[in-house]
């Protein structure tokens, strides 16, 4: 089960955070949380958000299986509801494997990691820690 919390200096160590995030500079997000399964070491995090011009694109690492997987992710659209829902339309343009130095190609099959991405972004919900509302959820659509 996914959760949202402020990443711990071993979890930091364990899982190598701070190399992931160096890789990142234009854009970088400096959050320490992260939406985490730890009984099955999953975890999602996002690295980057767009600047001007480009505020609707993320990029996110999802871990599962030893193995860090960047989503390159747009939002179409938010809407709001009546009763006070929320649902964030968002689409994975690119996923990726984080390579010693430089992002590896394209992955061809990475059909074993979207129900747990959509568990982990549904998890997160409109800001993972600092999320002000529990009636959010996240339809995610793989376009890649």
């Amino acid at each position: 089960m996914f959760v949202n919390e402020i990443y711990s200096e071993e979890d930091c160590e364990r899982y190598r955070i701070n190399e992931i995030q160096s890789k990142y500079i234009a854009g970088a997000c400096s959050s320490k949380q992260w939406t985490v399964d730890k009984e099955n070491e999953m975890f999602l995090m996002q690295l980057t958000r767009g600047g001007e011009g480009f505020q609707k694109d993320s990029q996110w690492c999802f871990f599962f299986e030893k193995k860090v997987y960047v989503l390159d992710v747009h939002t179409d659209r938010s809407d709001k509801f009546d009763d006070g829902s929320k649902v964030s339309y968002k689409t994975v343009k690119r996923v990726s494997s984080l390579g010693d130095r430089f992002f590896e190609p394209g992955i061809e099959d990475y059909s074993c990691i979207i129900p747990h991405v959509r568990e982990a972004f549904n998890a997160y919900k409109g800001g993972g820690v600092y999320s002000l509302s529990d009636n959010y959820r996240h339809d995610i659509t793989f376009a890649c």
